[in-house]
Order: structure tokens, then C-alpha cells, then sequence
């Protein structure tokens, strides 16, 4: 099953956040981030671009969502190979 909760606190100790600093940079309590971290709930969907921006991730990297290749127009595609070769995540 899918826990949004691990990916912020995996992302927000990658950026050295406590959870009442990472909470008081997206305007909600400790209490939220907490339960969001231990499973009890989500995050509403209107926060999830404050928390992308405080974490400095992308919401595909927060919800873990991988486009499927083949569903890629071919200019669309040129422009992910771009955005890997310069990030080193090239996946070819």
C-alpha cells in the first residue's frame, strides 16, 4: 500500500527539517505532519504544492509517479532525456 507519509519524511530529512519547522513552512500544526509521517492520515490535496515547495520536489517525485515511456509524444520525450542527462538520472 501506498504511504504518502514516508515519502514527506523521507524528503523532509533529506532537507534536515524537523517536523515543527517543515510544519511551520506549509502553515499547518506538528500534530498533522506527525500523523500524516505515522499513517493516521493525508495530507489535503490543496497542500501538496506547499509541501512540494518547501521540500523542493516535484509532486511526481512526492506521489512516486513514473510516466510510462511509451505514452510520451517524441517531443516530450526528447525533453525528459534532456532534463536526465543534465540531473545524471538518464534511463533510456
Amino acid at each position: 500500500m501506498y504511504n504518502i507519509g514516508a515519502r514527506i519524511r523521507y524528503f523532509r530529512e533529506l532537507k534536515h527539517l524537523s517536523q515543527k519547522e517543515f510544519s511551520n513552512r506549509i502553515g499547518v500544526s506538528n500534530t498533522r505532519v506527525s500523523n500524516w509521517e505515522a499513517g493516521v492520515n493525508r495530507p489535503d490535496a490543496d497542500l501538496i504544492a506547499d509541501i512540494c515547495r518547501v521540500l523542493n520536489i516535484s509532486a511526481d517525485e512526492l506521489l512516486d509517479i513514473h510516466p510510462n515511456r511509451e505514452q510520451l509524444t517524441a517531443e516530450e520525450e526528447q525533453i525528459l532525456i534532456l532534463v536526465e542527462s543534465k540531473s545524471g538520472t538518464l534511463t533510456v
